[in-house]
């Protein structure tokens, strides 16, 4: 948990760059996609890319 919350205050700078390691189904995705939904609330966007790091994320993300 102490990771993610420290990825998750890293993301709000946006004058940095963040590189996360973490085993499977530990919330890499779910932190991306969660920090995405807020920026694009926050500035009011409607359209996003996300290009997913292996095609065996695609399925869940476009049911996301």
């Amino acid at each position: 948990m102490a990771q993610r919350q420290s990825i998750w205050n890293r993301a709000r700078n946006p004058q940095s760059w963040i590189s996360a390691s973490a085993p499977t189904a530990s919330g890499k995705t779910f932190l991306v996609l969660q920090w995405l939904i807020d920026e694009m609330k926050a500035s009011g966007a409607t359209i996003a890319v996300y290009l997913a790091p292996t095609r065996a994320l695609v399925p869940g993300i476009r049911a996301e």
